[in-house]
């Protein structure tokens, strides 16, 4: 060895150690000759760091620095012998780690660890591990001895045994990690071969605290063959922080042990120090300096609220800094302890603030939107299409199956989502398809126009989606059963490409920039399963993978092989965790996330072993860091990090977590905060929780709307004007006039344009064309407008339909709809059978149960094989009708006997009688085209509508009628007065307008008069006279019209025509008499009633009437007197509102209500 050529160079951070050595190196490689210095670095970002330094002094140029880091100069070294090398690095080492614990899995080895042996955590800390055991030289005999000395439990038997295989595995099959690499990169060396180095005579190794056995090794060969070595070590003279120094101490102690006769220089900074070399100088000393130290104006903290209000202080500093005091980005970097955690929200808010930033942080293939859409497509293919999964691939932006047109995609696409949406099929390719076919294939049925419509437009979207779907299976089933990894590589591609996701070129020079981007990252993926052949092929692995094979091996490597590099450095702030910041010089540094519990860290979080194991392992004599050490090793490492700033250094924390509870500072913040004093440190502390940011001057788009927007309240417009005029940002600004429009006009007390009350003679005249005296009404679309305006253009005006999610519960108009098909089956069997209208009380109660289970049965049946989930729904569909079955009996004989004085009580006798409709096969004989007309000439108001049943009657020679709607649900007991009040408000029209349309219409001959009208709930009470309306009445004179019906009659054609007008006039407002109606409207999350009710705004469409009478404005306002329409008949929450009685749908078809 040659000792005297070998120099340890120490002193404090600051002291100028690199900058001295940079010269001497620069003044080498001026002599020459080439390759004559060697500089070793400790991370690959300060060798980077050095060369631009090197290159900074004017005129000097040099091909080969040969800065490099100890695992660089390894692999140079190995390459220079000419060594063949396979390399286990990051991504392949881990998946082989997992192989490994599969294997041992398998064998009953790894019980410990069982629970948790397929996360990335157990991996991460194996991996991790490993390293420092290996970086140790510790071999797994040591391990296992001392793991033994400590009673080795079934942890440390099972760890030993994996760290024993993965040894064997590197030397069976000539394999390499780091450490391997630098250990037969030390063995070459210590053999003589130095090539590429042979010339080098001047070393210099900087930015390192302390070496592994191999690196010394290492320094000892360079150390006999150069003339100079020189080693840096941050350390002070004296022992003043000597637990801060404690590293570098033992490693000058090794390194003198090492290499006998080396010389030790001590550097120090200058007398004269600077504010920020104060703090440096005295962080950690045992006792404070006697007065606050000066640092004002180089040395600020913030504390502000949460993660994010600390980032976005952190970026609005960073923005003055390169926009108006035009720092070169190069100048700045934003350090964290660690930056897996806030990488997100780091890349979020510097986004918002338009900075550009380099994020050094290692990011794997699984955050490539392409490559996560690669794998939800394979999952979709082995899950066999769930419900959820496929709505979010269809959803995708660059989903185009091959062979659709691109003119028609978004309505295909579109159309299929809806669709799919109503089938409501959890999952089942092969049952989503069938259903899809059947609904594309089905005839539109007879009826009303708008039922006519409907049927059409979703037989046009089922055709639409059907093809979608199909190509979409068509591409899926061109991926192999079986097939070699390099098979599936290119199954996976042409799989890509067949959905739209790859484009299908040959030059990707052709591609946007964010097309070659993921074409990179899809070549990154498919080589890395290719490259995964063989290891797999070595340890074990099958030769054809299957489908859940192949996506095991995907998901490894998109967890963890990194993204490809794409990053630009130049013109980018630096964004670093702080082990990459430590040997950097940054004029303006921010040290961010300085919460206690973030730095430190907690010293035993993310560790194979605890701080007591280690404990244990250590003092049987394996010479791993001790707890004590690693908080020194924190401590030297914010040393470092805050001697890196050479102008200004600013520290934050977030003072506040996510629930507004207060989050103490890292013990190291406030060792500075006692050095340099509270008070004259001036720390910022941004603490108003408000939604407008504090703002002096706005630095992003966001800041500069809100900005100007709070400016025009205080009355300054400028700004504002100054944004809508600018054209040149977001959409964001552009929608700012409309929106304060908007908010302008619901603030007043009356009822506006965005509040449903539309404007303009264009509206009012299309309204009229498409609501004029052709078009029929249902009463339920009179009702609905009755109950809610706002809902009512929503839905029917404009044609918008909620989004139906997958839920699994009751369908409550699927058990509606089979409750009025069985019913009416049932009474017609019956009826055919006597030749007559008969009472179902004829039968007793197990033949009219076993009838109706019959019908029931054969509903069922013909509305097609269901998936297991909807088979079992419909199985409690069945139980429950069958249930109300019983009491409808019982129900039958209560009501016959209200009427057994009548010389023919009513009876059963027509069922889905319509009015109004085309014809319709299920349409009872008696049925007619004709509307109900209310009015006459222009005024004439046309009703359409289909009746459940018709009971026909006669008492004291007079036909009568009653009129009976099914209900599924139970009625609230509301009394005949409450009901009363509904119909007169136009919320309850359906009954007595059925009533006056079959009586009008003749619909029953012989002149046949309405004798009661009513709704029968199965469920509940039947029929209930009191509860339903009395139309006529026996009386001394004969039968009678009664008053109420006398009443009401005029009433309802009065409210039919100011209904029809107020639509008429585009009188939409968001106003409903059912305070609770937003817990079940469709769409609540669109509504502002809450807005309209806090501000007292009223509307009645009786005004509305009244002054479209008088040729007025019908603009609602507040009126103290408008009469209080409070909604009587509610049903009970655990069957919503929904009225359960529809001809529109089938099980197949489960749409939300």
């Amino acid at each position: 060895m040659a000792g005297h050529s070998t120099a340890v160079l120490c002193g404090p951070a600051r002291c100028g150690k690199t900058t001295w050595l940079l010269a001497r190196y620069r003044e080498v490689l001026r002599r020459g000759p080439l390759g004559a210095g060697l500089w070793l670095a400790p991370t690959a970002r300060s060798a980077g760091d050095l060369r631009r330094r090197l290159a900074d002094e004017s005129g000097f140029a040099c091909l080969q620095p040969q800065i490099r880091t100890f695992d660089q100069f390894s692999r140079d070294v190995l390459r220079g012998a000419q060594t063949s090398v396979r390399l286990v690095t990051g991504p392949r080492r881990r998946r082989l780690i997992r192989t490994l614990i599969e294997q041992a899995r398998r064998q009953g080895r790894f019980a410990h660890f069982d629970a948790i042996a397929e996360t990335e955590g157990l991996i991460h800390q194996v991996e991790a591990f490993l390293s420092e055991l290996k970086r140790l030289e510790i071999w797994p005999a040591e391990l296992r001895a001392a793991c033994e000395a400590r009673g080795a439990a079934a942890k440390d038997r099972e760890f030993v045994g994996l760290y024993e295989s993965y040894q064997d595995a590197l030397q069976q099959h000539d394999l390499f990690d780091v450490e391997g690499c630098n250990w037969a990169a030390r063995a070459l060396l210590q053999e003589g071969h130095v090539a590429p180095y042979e010339a080098v005579r001047f070393v210099v190794v900087d930015g390192f605290t302390d070496f592994t056995r191999t690196q010394h090794e290492m320094l000892e060969v360079l150390a006999g063959r150069v003339e100079e070595i020189w080693i840096t070590l941050p350390l002070e003279p004296d022992e003043r922080r000597r637990e801060l120094f404690d590293k570098a101490r033992r490693t000058l102690a090794e390194l003198e042990r090492r290499h006998p006769g080396c010389r030790v220089e001590q550097r120090s900074v200058d007398d004269s120090l600077p504010p920020l070399a104060n703090l440096a100088a005295a962080l950690f000393a045992p006792q404070a300096p006697p007065e606050p130290l000066q640092v004002a104006g180089q040395l600020d903290v913030i504390a502000a609220p949460q993660d994010v209000g600390e980032l976005r202080e952190v970026a609005r500093r960073v923005k003055k800094l390169l926009v108006r005091e035009g720092v070169p980005a190069a100048d700045i970097a934003v350090v964290f302890r660690s930056l897996a955690a806030v990488a997100t929200l780091v890349r979020e808010v510097f986004g918002e603030y338009g900075v550009p930033i380099d994020l050094d942080v290692e990011e794997p293939l699984a955050r490539s939107p392409l490559v996560t859409t690669l794998l939800s497509l394979l999952r979709l293919h082995h899950e066999d299409w769930p419900f959820r999964r496929l709505l979010a691939l269809l959803v995708h932006r660059d989903f185009c199956p091959e062979g659709c047109s691109t003119d028609s995609l978004a309505v295909a696409i579109e159309s299929t989502e809806l669709v799919i949406r109503r089938l409501q099929i959890p999952q089942g390719r092969e049952e989503l398809l069938t259903a899809m076919a059947r609904l594309a294939e089905r005839p539109p049925r007879s009826g009303n126009a708008e039922q006519l419509r409907r049927d059409q437009t979703w037989q046009s979207r089922a055709q639409r989606g059907r093809d979608v779907l199909e190509r979409l299976a068509a591409a899926l089933d061109q991926l192999p059963e079986q097939a070699s990894l390099s098979e599936w590589a290119m199954a996976l591609e042409r799989l890509l490409v067949a959905t739209g996701f790859v484009p299908n070129v040959d030059d990707s020079n052709e591609l946007s920039p964010a097309r070659q981007r993921d074409a990179a990252e899809l070549a990154t993926l498919l080589d890395s399963l290719r490259r995964s052949a063989d290891l797999q092929r070595e340890f074990g692995g099958p030769e054809a993978y299957t489908h859940a094979q192949v996506f095991e091996v995907l998901e490894d490597i998109a967890a963890l092989e990194p993204l490809p590099p794409t990053r630009e450095s130049t013109g980018h702030v630096r964004v670093l965790a702080a082990t990459s910041v430590r040997t950097l010089e940054v004029p303006y540094l921010f040290v961010a996330g300085l919460a206690e519990q973030a730095f430190p860290p907690p010293l035993d979080v993310g560790r194979l072993y605890n701080d007591s194991e280690t404990a244990q392992l250590i003092d049987a004599g394996l010479p791993l860091p001790s707890r004590q050490l690693r908080g020194r090793e924190e401590m030297l490492l914010f040393y470092e990090v805050l001697t890196r700033a050479t102008r200004q250094l600013t520290l934050s924390y977030p003072a506040t977590d996510a629930k507004g509870e207060p989050l103490l500072p890292s013990p190291f913040l406030d060792e500075v905060i006692r050095l340099c004093g509270e008070d004259q440190l001036q720390i910022k502390r941004v603490t108003v929780l408000r939604p407008l940011p504090d703002i002096d001057e706005p630095l992003s788009e966001m800041e500069l709307r809100i900005g100007s927007v709070e400016q025009a309240l205080a009355g300054a417009f400028a700004p504002l004007a100054a944004v809508i005029a600018g054209g040149d940002l977001a959409t964001g600004s552009q929608n700012l006039l409309p929106a304060i429009e908007a908010i302008y006009s619901r603030g007043h007390l009356e009822y506006g344009l965005y509040e449903g009350l539309l404007d303009g003679a264009e509206v009012e005249a299309r309204l009229r064309e498409r609501y004029g005296s052709q078009r029929a009404w249902s009463a339920s679309q009179l009702e609905e407008y009755a109950a809610c305006p706002h809902k009512f253009y929503l839905g029917e005006v404009l044609g918008l339909e909620p989004l139906a999610d997958l839920v699994l519960e009751d369908d409550y108009q699927l058990r509606g709809s089979l409750l009025h098909h069985a019913l009416a089956t049932v009474h017609r069997q019956l009826n055919e059978a006597r030749g007559q209208a008969v009472s179902p009380v004829e039968l007793d109660q197990e033949a009219f149960l076993a009838e109706f289970s019959d019908v029931l049965g054969e509903l069922l049946e013909s509305w097609g094989a269901p998936a297991a989930v909807e088979r079992a729904l419909r199985e409690i569909d069945r139980r429950n009708l069958m249930d109300w079955a019983g009491h409808y009996l019982q129900q039958h004989r209560d009501y016959d006997a209200d009427f057994a004085e009548f010389d023919e009580p009513p009876r059963p006798a027509h069922f889905e009688v319509g009015f109004g409709l085309a014809d319709d096969e299920d349409a009872d004989e008696n049925s007619t085209r004709d509307p109900l007309i209310l009015g006459e000439g222009d005024e004439a108001i046309r009703i359409s509508g289909r009746v459940d049943r018709v009971d026909v009657g006669r008492t004291e020679g007079q036909p009568l009628f009653n009129v009976i709607d099914y209900k599924s649900g139970r009625r609230s007991p509301s009394a005949r007065k409450a009901f009363r009040e509904e119909i007169e408000a136009g919320r309850t029209l359906q009954l007595p307008l059925y009533a006056m349309a079959i009586e009008q219409l003749e619909i029953i001959t012989g002149g046949a008069l309405p004798w009661q009208a009513g709704y029968w709930t199965p469920r509940d009470k039947g029929f209930v006279a009191k509860r339903n309306l009395q139309l006529h009445a026996t009386t001394p004179e004969g039968i009678r019209p009664t008053e109420d019906w006398e009443q009401l009659r005029p009433t309802i054609v009065a409210r039919v025509a100011a209904l029809v007008e107020a639509i008429r006039r585009a009188e939409f407002p968001m106003h409903s008499a059912d305070e609770k109606c937003t817990q079940r409207c469709n769409f609540a999350t669109v509504c502002r009633v809450h807005q309209t009710r806090a501000l007292g705004k009223q509307w009645s469409v009786d005004r509305t009437s009244a002054e479209a009478g008088r040729g007025g404005d019908s603009r609602a306002s507040a009126d103290e007197n408008t009469t209080d329409e409070k909604t009587t008949d509610e049903k009970t929450t655990d069957e919503k509102t929904t009225d359960e009685k529809t001809t529109d749908k089938n099980p197949d078809e489960r749409a939300s209500s």
